[in-house]
Parts: structure tokens; sequence; C-alpha cells
């Protein structure tokens, strides 16, 4: 089983979020403008950054979204770039 997500970095400054996520060896870093729209969440402008970018899988992509999901109390989480 793979390691759980954490945030092991967060900016919340201006309009933009900056967040970075680690999972055992593999991180991956967000940056973009975080919406809300009732249960729904579209994180925009995103540009995504670190060596476990292109290395996650969409598997763990997915547990990445729902731990996000969960974190925000959402139902839906859109990235749009």
């Amino acid at each position: 089983m793979a390691p759980p997500w954490l945030i092991i970095a967060f900016d919340d400054t201006g309009d933009y979020v900056d967040v970075t996520f680690r999972s055992g060896e593999l991180w991956i870093q967000f940056f973009g403008s975080l919406i809300f729209d009732g249960r729904r969440a579209v994180f925009n402008g995103v540009h995504v950054q670190g060596p476990g970018a292109n290395q996650i899988g969409i598997r763990r992509l997915m547990q990445l979204r729902d731990f996000v999901k969960d974190l925000i109390d959402v139902d839906e989480l859109k990235l749009a770039g």
C-alpha cells in the first residue's frame, strides 16, 4: 500500500495557492487559483512541478484528488490549465 499524502508546504498569498504534497519519496507541487462554487472547486491556471509530476501515475493522482477533496470538503475538484 502506498504511503498517505501529506501537505508539506502551503502558501495562500493573494489570488494564488502554492501547495506541495508528499507521499513517501514522491512529491508534487501545484500552483494556481482555487475557486469555489458551492460543493465544487476548480484549481485554475494550474502549474505542476516536482520530480514526481510525471511519475505519479493515474491511480496515485486519483488518490491525491480524493485527499484534497476531503481536505477542502467538496464533492468535485477540477484542474484547469
